[in-house]
């Protein structure tokens, strides 16, 4: 039998369905409170952050995930994201910002809202995608009459999409004997194809 912690844990780490996405955007869009609406938003960028992980680890490493796992904080796995060639830069320090406005939500003693200073400061920071070409470029910042809240929803939203994009596509093994003889064998390699890394 499967003790109550136990059950928790797993339903935490449930794989989510199409429908459990659309449910998760009605969460997001129906949560007023902008402490809760920040842990949600952040919390689907990180959980968009593991697919793009288990997709380089393929096969599926759950554990490296755990609690006392490498990967087990937001942190660690944005340092492992740039390691492996799936973020670059610009998506690193925009996790780094997003980071740490979802830890001052999380643990702030005080009251907080997107509109506080320190919080917008480090909103104001962030850096937009434009999502209508293809590879997507970082925009040059347009906030002056935008919000804060939605500022950094939509940066969380479009890194997002991008991950559980990169998520999707395989890792594509080559057969070296493929290879043309002037390019050399080597036998003792696995080579592989990665898509290019987020902006």
């Amino acid at each position: 039998m499967v003790s109550k912690t136990e059950a928790l844990r797993r339903l935490t780490y449930r794989e989510a369905s199409a429908e459990h996405h659309k449910a998760f955007e009605q969460q997001v869009r129906a949560e007023l409170n902008d402490r809760g609406a920040c842990i949600l938003i952040s919390a689907n960028l990180e959980n968009a952050l593991d697919a793009a992980l288990q997709q380089v680890l393929s096969p599926p490493h759950d554990d490296m995930f755990e609690a006392d796992g490498p990967l087990a904080t937001f942190a660690r796995k944005i340092s492992m994201a740039h390691a492996f060639r799936i973020i670059g830069p610009v998506t690193k320090e925009n996790f780094r910002l997003i980071r740490h406005v979802r830890n001052a939500f999380a643990h702030a003693k005080v009251p907080i809202e997107f509109k506080t200073p320190e919080v917008k400061a480090l909103i104001d920071d962030l850096l937009p995608y434009n999502m209508s070409v293809s590879p997507p470029v970082v925009l040059p910042s347009d906030k002056a009459f935008r919000f804060p809240r939605n500022i950094f929803e939509d940066v969380c939203n479009s890194i997002s999409y991008l991950l559980y994009t990169y998520s999707l596509g395989p890792i594509l093994q080559f057969d070296h004997h493929g290879l043309k003889d002037e390019l050399g064998h080597f036998p003792q390699y696995d080579l592989y194809l990665q898509k290019k890394p987020l902006p």
